[in-house]
């Protein structure tokens, strides 16, 4: 589970997202919608590491990791992108894409046929 609380972010003395607070449990399906600079990319960077936030707090599986940078969240965090030029298999479904997420940070093996 990640849990949101308060969540401020600060970019060149402009406020980008604030006091967003919100709870992300296993299996959720969540979209988020809006329109460009609206801070939906600020909002998935804070939560990658990416981008630390100005206050508040993230918290994930009951840790407080608003401080780890996205080095350190890493292990706990994938992220996949649209853009299939980025980091996803063109020739995959997006269920298939999101489904090598689950294989991030195990060793990698190969499987004949």
């Amino acid at each position: 589970m990640i849990r949101v609380n308060g969540l401020h972010v600060v970019i060149k003395g402009k406020t980008i997202l604030k006091d967003i607070t919100c709870e992300i449990n296993q299996g959720d399906f969540i979209v988020i919608v809006g329109a460009n600079g609206a801070g939906k990319t600020t909002f998935f960077d804070s939560l990658s590491g990416k981008r630390l936030p100005t206050s508040g707090s993230i918290m994930f599986k009951g840790v407080d990791i608003s401080d780890m940078n996205a080095l350190e969240r890493a292990p706990m965090i994938a992220q996949l992108f649209q853009n299939p030029q980025l980091n996803s298999v063109g020739s995959m479904t997006v269920a298939q894409n999101l489904a090598l997420c689950t294989q991030k940070g195990r060793p990698a093996r190969l499987v004949n046929g």
